[in-house]
């Protein structure tokens, strides 16, 4: 059935305020733009089937807010965030635009981030700078990206951002803590404030009543729910700061509660590939992809892995005396293939590089046994540092083929570590 994307009256006004800039990207006027937004959604997702579209005056949500919506069904409706057009790297677009419409849907439906029937999807619409181009190996943008893929949305974007990963999670919070951690300690006053404290299995929130002002609620609320759903069932979450009235915390608290006292329906990271057969294994060949509900699934040639495994003799690449290995159905060792470089960031690769590199290919595919695998998505910091450390040192050759100017930090940021020594 044919659906209509209804937007908010001031992210209207927004747009007739920032015409020129959609000049800039070759959009001559907000019909043009909308229609754009609607081609997107069309394309990411099968059974939207949007036919139109109409200013909302009523809705009460956040300003960079919609939805789409059957027609004379209002109460099944997937909700649309927007980020403001004109905007800066370093500012809190993310936060600032989606926390407002997040507390409002929460205040109606507690379980709304964990609710899987209602799509909650970002589309990021802004000019960041002149290249629109992340520069920074660690940045606020890409924190705030991964924290909207594990509060269950889905992130799109109208405007390319290069070097951006728009598909990655947060796989715990000690992950997510510590980038957060490193990405503001770069601000000198920053560095003493730890906005939460971890107590064997007790995360509680910690900042001063004083800092409550501006926007900091809406910021804050959005990095304890990221906290929450990247910790998951495993821990309990406190919230017992002494404040005055506060809507914004007055709503994170209902939730916490009903997170505490509930089984958690909320899910960790998934495939982001598809396998198939093929004979074309260059490693300039076009990525192929298809779209499955709002994500990227891209198509990885199954022959360049079983390629790399009988290469390795099915031996992990951090095999030593310890390894335990059982043996599978092909009676070799049981191994997996690992694509070092994610495919998360085959965007940047082939899209954003003057070497125009297809991730899947036999440089970027190790062999690892299932332990080994689990720990490089799944260990502590150092662990999965360990593993990034010697498998770097063993592959640089063949990354460099990719990215020739690739380190351990930078590869180490693909995985949300930040890596303090800046190591060539």
């Amino acid at each position: 059935m044919s659906k209509k994307l209804f937007i908010h009256k001031n992210f209207s006004k927004h747009i007739d305020k920032h015409i020129k800039i959609l000049n800039e990207f070759g959009i001559k006027d907000k019909e043009e733009f909308i229609n754009k937004i609607i081609e997107l959604l069309n394309k990411n997702y099968d059974e939207m089937d949007i036919i139109a579209y109409d200013i909302d005056n009523k809705l009460e949500n956040g300003m960079y807010s919609g939805y789409v919506v059957e027609e004379n069904n209002i109460e099944n409706r997937d909700i649309i965030f927007f980020t403001p057009i004109n905007t800066k790297i370093g500012n809190v677009m993310i936060e600032q635009s989606v926390m407002p419409t997040i507390l409002k849907e929460m205040n109606n439906n507690i379980d709304f981030l964990l609710n899987k029937n209602i799509k909650k999807i970002m589309i990021l619409t802004s000019k960041i700078n002149n290249n629109n181009e992340v520069k920074d190996v660690y940045n606020y943008l890409q924190k705030d990206v991964t924290s909207l893929n594990t509060l269950n949305f889905d992130v799109l974007e109208l405007f390319h951002i290069k070097k951006l990963a728009l598909n990655n999670r947060f796989n715990s919070i000690d992950e997510y803590i510590d980038i957060s951690k490193s990405i503001q300690s770069r601000n000198e006053s920053n560095k003493q404030i730890e906005y939460f404290i971890k107590e064997k299995n007790i995360i509680k929130a910690n900042f001063e009543a004083t800092q409550v002002e501006g926007q900091f609620t809406k910021s804050y609320c959005f990095w304890f729910l990221t906290a929450m759903l990247s910790g998951g069932n495993d821990l309990i979450y406190k919230f017992d700061i002494k404040i005055e009235k506060n809507h914004h915390f007055d709503n994170l608290k209902k939730f916490i509660d009903y997170f505490n006292n509930n089984d958690k329906n909320y899910h960790k990271s998934e495939t982001q590939y598809i396998y198939e057969e093929s004979d074309e294994m260059g490693i300039k060949r076009e990525p192929k992809y298809k779209i499955d509900n709002g994500k990227k699934r891209y198509i990885v040639n199954k022959k360049i892995k079983e390629k790399v495994l009988e290469n390795s003799k099915y031996m992990c690449a951090c095999h030593n005396d310890k390894h335990f290995y059982f043996e599978s159905i092909n009676l070799t060792n049981y191994v997996e293939g690992h694509h070092l470089i994610p495919l998360n960031r085959q965007s940047e690769y082939y899209n954003d590089n003057k070497n125009k590199v297809n991730l899947d290919n036999e440089y970027n595919i190790v062999c690892l046994c299932p332990t080994c695998h689990k720990q490089i998505h799944l260990g502590s910091k150092n662990a999965r540092l360990n593993i990034l450390e010697k498998l770097y040192k063993m592959k640089e050759k063949d990354l460099k083929k990719m990215n020739d100017e690739i380190t351990l930090q930078e590869l180490s940021s693909y995985y949300n570590i930040f890596y303090e020594d800046n190591i060539k």
